[in-house]
């Protein structure tokens, strides 16, 4: 008895993948365009998550006051980077 509903099922499942396979060409389309609308979504809350924006003087623009921004924006970023916040997004 077993064996005979394995089979059953097996059959059952073998016919509604053969369903799907048949399908999948012509909502192909639709579903890459919801997939990448969705991937698309994700990917602006991430880099929305990631890019700062600092206002800086206009006489400061060309040359900044300080003198070693660099590392002053290196140490900020590798703050940022090991804050909790940052990680969840990763």
């Amino acid at each position: 008895v077993f064996a005979e509903d394995v089979e059953i099922v097996s059959s059952q499942l073998f016919t509604v993948w053969q369903k799907v396979l048949d399908v999948m060409p012509l909502v192909l389309p639709d579903v890459a365009t919801m997939l990448r609308a969705t991937w698309e979504r994700r990917m602006v809350d991430r880099w929305g998550e990631s890019i700062f924006r600092e206002q800086c003087a206009c006489e400061d623009l060309a040359i900044p006051n300080d003198k070693a921004i660099w590392d002053t924006h290196a140490s900020v970023a590798d703050t940022l980077r090991r804050s909790t916040h940052y990680q969840v997004i990763e």
